[in-house]
């Protein structure tokens, strides 16, 4: 394997949470593998909340900006809630940059009254 080859380690901490742990780059050459694992975890149909960590993350290009967006709006239709958590400078830039950061990134609940 080499260093930035993309690695995918899912775990259900609670019975309807998964968090899949991304490692790798997420481009071109891997966002098919990483889709094929979203789309597992979703069509599985446990998961009411699907948490990807992108904590492991080098590199995020346009086709996987695109891969978590599908998720997102399939785990929408289906009822799950598919949120991205700590990403690293590189990527976080680009979700930045392209607005999807308002979209994909958890946040904390509103305190709003």
């Amino acid at each position: 394997m080499t260093p930035d080859a993309l690695r995918l380690t899912a775990t259900w901490p609670a019975p309807a949470t998964a968090v899949l742990a991304v490692s790798g780059e997420i481009d071109l050459a891997t966002a098919d593998q990483l889709a094929q694992r979203l789309t597992s975890i979703l069509a599985d149909g446990r998961a009411r909340t699907l948490i990807v960590d992108l904590g492991g993350v080098s590199f995020l290009d346009a086709r996987g900006l695109a891969t978590l967006l599908a998720a997102h709006r399939r785990g929408a239709r289906d009822g799950v809630t598919v949120a991205v958590i700590n990403c690293r400078p590189i990527p976080m830039r680009v979700l930045e940059v392209t607005g999807l950061d308002k979209i994909l990134l958890a946040r904390p609940p509103s305190t709003r009254n």
